[in-house]
Protein backbone atom coordinates (compact mmCIF):
# COMPACT_ATOMS: atom_id res chain seq x y z
CA UNK A 1 0.00 0.00 0.00
CA UNK A 2 1.16 3.58 -1.17
CA UNK A 3 0.04 6.91 0.04
CA UNK A 4 0.39 9.05 -3.44
CA UNK A 5 0.00 12.80 -4.49
CA UNK A 6 1.26 14.86 -6.63
CA UNK A 7 -1.34 13.96 -9.75
CA UNK A 8 0.05 14.79 -13.27
CA UNK A 9 -3.26 13.67 -15.22
CA UNK A 10 -2.30 12.98 -18.97
CA UNK A 11 -6.18 12.20 -20.74
CA UNK A 12 -5.10 11.82 -23.47
CA UNK A 13 -3.37 8.91 -22.31
CA UNK A 14 -5.53 7.60 -20.45
CA UNK A 15 -3.43 7.84 -17.27
CA UNK A 16 -2.35 10.15 -14.30
CA UNK A 17 0.75 9.72 -13.06
CA UNK A 18 1.16 10.56 -8.85
CA UNK A 19 4.46 9.82 -6.88
CA UNK A 20 4.44 8.25 -3.67
CA UNK A 21 5.74 9.98 -0.52
CA UNK A 22 9.14 7.71 -0.64
CA UNK A 23 9.48 8.79 -4.51
CA UNK A 24 8.46 5.93 -6.52
CA UNK A 25 6.60 7.18 -9.42
CA UNK A 26 3.38 5.23 -10.33
CA UNK A 27 0.82 5.39 -13.78
CA UNK A 28 -2.71 4.88 -12.78
CA UNK A 29 -5.61 5.00 -14.70
CA UNK A 30 -7.04 8.24 -15.08
CA UNK A 31 -10.54 7.27 -15.09
CA UNK A 32 -9.76 5.51 -10.78
CA UNK A 33 -8.29 9.07 -10.19
CA UNK A 34 -10.23 11.88 -11.77
CA UNK A 35 -12.54 12.83 -9.00
CA UNK A 36 -10.13 11.09 -6.28
CA UNK A 37 -9.34 13.50 -3.52
CA UNK A 38 -5.23 13.64 -2.62
CA UNK A 39 -3.60 12.34 -1.18
CA UNK A 40 -4.89 8.93 -1.48
CA UNK A 41 -4.11 5.35 -0.59
CA UNK A 42 -3.17 2.49 -3.97
CA UNK A 43 -2.30 -1.16 -3.50
CA UNK A 44 -0.55 -3.44 -5.67
CA UNK A 45 -0.75 -6.98 -5.22
CA UNK A 46 2.44 -9.23 -4.86
CA UNK A 47 0.68 -11.70 -7.50
CA UNK A 48 0.32 -8.96 -9.90
CA UNK A 49 4.30 -7.97 -10.28
CA UNK A 50 6.39 -9.62 -12.70
CA UNK A 51 9.98 -9.55 -12.18
CA UNK A 52 13.21 -9.45 -14.55
CA UNK A 53 16.84 -10.59 -14.47
CA UNK A 54 17.27 -7.60 -17.18
CA UNK A 55 15.63 -4.11 -18.46
CA UNK A 56 12.38 -5.43 -20.17
CA UNK A 57 11.83 -4.36 -23.69
CA UNK A 58 8.86 -4.12 -25.52
CA UNK A 59 6.36 -4.65 -23.23
CA UNK A 60 2.69 -2.68 -22.34
CA UNK A 61 3.22 -2.29 -18.55
CA UNK A 62 3.86 1.08 -18.10
CA UNK A 63 5.36 1.18 -14.39
CA UNK A 64 8.53 -0.37 -14.99
CA UNK A 65 11.64 -0.03 -12.10
CA UNK A 66 14.94 -1.29 -11.29
CA UNK A 67 15.76 -2.52 -7.99
CA UNK A 68 17.54 -4.89 -5.60
CA UNK A 69 16.21 -7.40 -3.39
CA UNK A 70 16.15 -6.92 0.16
CA UNK A 71 14.36 -9.87 1.84
CA UNK A 72 13.97 -13.30 0.03
CA UNK A 73 11.81 -15.94 2.37
CA UNK A 74 10.13 -19.30 1.22
CA UNK A 75 6.97 -20.16 2.64
CA UNK A 76 5.77 -23.05 1.74
CA UNK A 77 5.97 -23.45 -2.40
CA UNK A 78 5.96 -19.64 -2.67
CA UNK A 79 8.70 -17.10 -2.55
CA UNK A 80 8.24 -13.79 -0.92
CA UNK A 81 10.41 -11.10 -2.23
CA UNK A 82 11.19 -7.19 -1.07
CA UNK A 83 11.76 -5.51 -3.77
CA UNK A 84 13.72 -2.10 -2.33
CA UNK A 85 12.76 0.79 -4.52
CA UNK A 86 12.30 4.62 -3.89
CA UNK A 87 9.32 2.05 -1.88
CA UNK A 88 9.45 -1.32 -0.88
CA UNK A 89 7.63 -3.35 -3.19
CA UNK A 90 6.37 -6.82 -2.25
CA UNK A 91 6.46 -9.56 -4.74
CA UNK A 92 4.95 -13.15 -4.36
CA UNK A 93 6.36 -15.96 -6.63
CA UNK A 94 6.55 -19.62 -6.96
CA UNK A 95 9.66 -21.31 -5.71
CA UNK A 96 9.96 -22.65 -9.82
CA UNK A 97 9.85 -19.10 -10.61
CA UNK A 98 12.60 -17.89 -8.18
CA UNK A 99 14.78 -20.81 -9.02
CA UNK A 100 14.94 -20.33 -12.65
CA UNK A 101 15.19 -16.77 -12.36
CA UNK A 102 18.40 -17.49 -10.08
CA UNK A 103 16.87 -14.63 -7.08
CA UNK A 104 18.84 -13.80 -4.21
CA UNK A 105 18.96 -11.02 -1.53
CA UNK A 106 21.54 -8.32 -2.77
CA UNK A 107 20.75 -9.58 -7.05
CA UNK A 108 19.44 -5.87 -8.91
CA UNK A 109 16.35 -7.25 -10.96
CA UNK A 110 13.92 -5.05 -12.95
CA UNK A 111 9.77 -4.54 -11.39
CA UNK A 112 7.03 -4.23 -13.57
CA UNK A 113 3.04 -3.60 -12.79
CA UNK A 114 0.60 -2.99 -15.55
CA UNK A 115 -1.32 0.52 -14.37
CA UNK A 116 -4.65 -1.41 -14.07
CA UNK A 117 -3.18 -3.87 -11.48
CA UNK A 118 -2.90 -1.01 -9.27
CA UNK A 119 -6.09 -0.70 -7.02
CA UNK A 120 -7.22 2.95 -5.55
CA UNK A 121 -8.34 1.56 -1.68
CA UNK A 122 -8.50 5.11 -0.42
Amino acid sequence: VFEVDDPRPDVANGVTRVRSRDGLELHLPYEAVVEAHFPLLVRISGDEVMLFTEAPRGISARNVFRGTIGRHELNAGTVELRIDTPAPIHVRLTEEADAALGLAPGREVWVAIRTRAIQVIG
